[in-house]
Formats: C-alpha cells, sequence, structure tokens
C-alpha cells in the first residue's frame, strides 16, 4: 500500500504485473476489474512467468498523492473463488426462498 494510502503500486523493476481480464486482455478502463497475473524478476532458480493469482484487483490511472508514477492498482477484491461461490450462493439463496417447488 502506498504511504499516502490509497493505491498499491505496481514496482516493474521487480516484477512485472497485469491486471488482465477474462479473454486474457489487459484492462485499460479506469476502474476496470481483473485478474492479477505477475511475471517476478527476483527468483532467478525457480522463475514464474505470468503466474496467475487467482485475485481479482481494480485498476486505475489517477495520479497518486505520492508523486510516484507507477502504475496502480486501486483495490484488491480477492479471490476469484470465493467471489465465485459467494455470487453462487446469493443466487442459489434467492432463487431457492422465491420457489413454489419443494425439494
Amino acid at each position: 500500500m502506498c504511504g499516502s494510502g490509497e493505491y498499491y503500486h505496481d514496482f516493474q523493476e521487480y516484477a512485472l504485473t497485469e491486471v488482465l481480464d477474462k479473454e486474457g486482455n489487459p484492462v485499460m478502463e479506469e476502474g476496470g476489474i481483473g485478474e492479477i497475473v505477475s511475471t517476478p524478476f527476483t527468483n532467478p532458480v525457480t522463475p514464474l512467468i505470468r503466474y496467475r493469482t487467482g485475485d481479482l484487483a481494480q485498476v486505475t490511472f489517477q495520479p497518486c498523492p505520492c508523486g510516484r508514477a507507477h502504475r496502480r492498482i486501486k483495490k484488491i477484491l480477492g479471490a476469484i473463488k470465493i467471489i465465485w461461490r459467494l455470487l453462487m450462493a446469493v443466487k442459489f439463496s434467492s432463487s431457492a426462498k422465491y420457489s413454489s417447488e419443494r425439494v
């Protein structure tokens, strides 16, 4: 987290961090959401190339109050699997609640 407390900075000298949409394209719109994919440069023994973290993040292109010009992540939303399970649970519970059929 940045010293200003608003963003996560992408320090590109240590890793290439991408936020990709479902089709694998970089998220380019303000506030867009995608999966964090990372290629760290600091582990020569076991290199990870385009490691899919399974975490969703929201990107921002707004200037940071701290003055750094690095790419930024506005918010990390959590693991894709957990978010998917929560969405399915809400969908299932609301459909079961209003269903006229008995199980």
